[in-house]
């Protein structure tokens, strides 16, 4: 059995991976006047762990939803609690 570390590192990957993504279908959605993924859908993938990839995707290339500051502030919150998460986790985990 892998260590838990790795086990966390790659549905981490998973998880930002699909936040990418959306955050690409909804760019591409956009351009094309069709249908969008809701920023609601956005937010909640960010909340569970996918803030990097929802923060990746409103970097180079994208560049999406970069002009919503209200939602690259959600944005930055969620990231900074998964980070937070993360950290307290990796601790609990290695108290002696």
């Amino acid at each position: 059995m892998p260590p838990i570390h790795y086990t966390v590192f790659l549905i981490l990957l998973a998880i930002n991976l699909l936040a990418y993504a959306l955050m690409w279908k909804d760019k591409r959605a956009a351009i094309r006047k069709k249908r969008r993924t809701p920023e609601r859908t956005l937010h909640i993938i960010s909340f569970f762990l996918g803030a990097l990839g929802v923060w990746l995707g409103s970097r180079s290339p994208l560049y999406h939803k970069r002009a919503k500051t209200e939602f690259i502030r959600w944005t930055y919150l969620f990231l900074f609690l998964n980070l937070l998460l993360l950290v307290l986790g990796y601790w609990i985990v290695n108290q002696k």
